[in-house]
C-alpha cells in the first residue's frame, strides 16, 4: 500500500542528456501501461507526469540518480 520511493541510475554526458529526456518518459510510460495491459496505449504518454513523483536527483560523476515515487 504504501509508495516506496525507487531509483534510477544513468550513465550519461552532456552528448546524451537529450537522450535521458527523451527515454526516462519512456521508461515511465512502459510501467504505467505494463500495469494497465488491457488499456488504451494511445493516451498514456499523455498522463505520464501523473506516474511518478521526482522528489530528488542526484549527480556524481558521469552518473545522474533520479529518485521518484511510482502512483499506485
Amino acid at each position: 500500500m504504501h509508495n516506496k520511493p525507487k531509483y534510477l541510475i544513468i550513465e550519461w554526458s552532456e552528448s546524451s542528456l537529450i537522450s535521458l529526456l527523451v527515454l526516462l518518459p519512456l521508461a515511465l510510460d512502459i510501467h504505467n501501461t505494463s500495469r494497465h495491459p488491457q488499456g488504451n496505449n494511445r493516451g498514456s504518454r499523455r498522463n505520464v507526469t501523473l506516474v511518478a513523483l521526482l522528489h530528488d536527483t542526484v549527480i556524481q560523476g558521469s552518473s545522474i540518480a533520479l529518485f521518484f515515487t511510482l502512483n499506485n
